[in-house]
């Protein structure tokens, strides 16, 4: 009895179709067909067919291997091999012997060639996610980099020069010609060269400030309608003011004159021998 007739009378004692036999092993039942029939040349040979034949044998009960090796006798061709004469020998000893050995050599080199591809593929894509996870991780420190915050909307260029600081430094040249004619201020409310400079400023409406005294910078914000601040300086105040129509300031309590037009940016430098320039005349 040969493989295929073994294995159709294997399934038939269990009682199983074709179809419940394809269920359970996943073959097509056109090659479950041509198995048992020996039809090899419809079955596509080599590790395939042994496959399809390790599974029926073990789904019927039978020996999976010893299942193959009789298939390799039975159906597989065979090669000739003829014994060389040794040294002290009368005749070679020719011979045919199956070639079951070399097929199952060739199994192995088959299964040998299917895992180098999966462990190249493996490789391939390691080292794929190694290399992005290196381009990502050497661009993240670019893009955490902390960009400079712009100035509010609001905000004036307070650096830019304008026509309003001239105007004002061709007042304060007036203003420096009126008080040496003499003016109807108090003379206690004018401090003397020595004296601490009161600065009080208060914002009026929406205004960009930059208050530097005597070398730091007490104030660098926007500030809103009605808030005021006190400034103590004894020798130099720079004032950078956004919007000069929403900024009101006095000295030592005397009311200082307008520095400027609405809008327009402007730069003033009081200290302890110009400040009165800066008042309200």
């Amino acid at each position: 009895m040969d493989v295929g007739d073994s294995l159709r009378d294997a399934r038939k004692r269990r009682g199983l179709s074709l179809d419940h036999l394809s269920h359970a092993t996943k073959i097509n039942v056109t090659i479950l067909r041509a198995i048992e029939s020996n039809r090899i040349d419809k079955l596509p040979g080599g590790i395939y067919t042994r496959g399809f034949l390790r599974a029926y044998a073990r789904e019927v009960g039978l020996d999976p291997e010893d299942t193959i090796q009789r298939y390799l006798r039975e159906c597989e061709p065979v090669t000739g091999i003829a014994e060389v004469a040794r040294p002290g020998m009368d005749e070679a000893r020719p011979g045919h012997a199956p070639t079951i050995r070399g097929e199952m050599d060739r199994d192995e080199a088959e299964r040998r060639r299917v895992r180098v591809q999966w462990l190249l593929g493996a490789g391939v894509l390691v080292i794929s996610l190694v290399g992005y996870c290196t381009f990502a991780g050497w661009r993240a420190p670019a893009s955490r980099i902390a960009l400079p915050v712009p100035p509010p909307a609001d905000a004036i260029d307070i650096t830019r020069p304008s026509s309003a600081a001239a105007s004002a430094r061709a007042g304060g040249a007036t203003r420096r010609e009126t008080a040496t004619a003499g003016s109807g201020e108090p003379s206690s409310a004018v401090a003397t060269d020595g004296d601490v400079l009161h600065v009080d400023i208060r914002s009026e409406g929406v205004c960009w400030l930059s208050a530097t005294s005597d070398g730091t910078r007490v104030v660098y914000r926007l500030m809103q309608p009605g808030e005021q601040q006190t400034l103590e300086v004894r020798d130099e105040v720079v004032l950078r003011v956004g919007n000069p129509a929403a900024f009101a300031f006095s000295i030592n309590g005397m009311s200082g004159g307008s520095l400027g037009r609405a809008s327009e940016a402007v730069t003033v430098h009081i200290t302890r021998r110009n400040y009165r320039e800066f008042l309200l005349r």
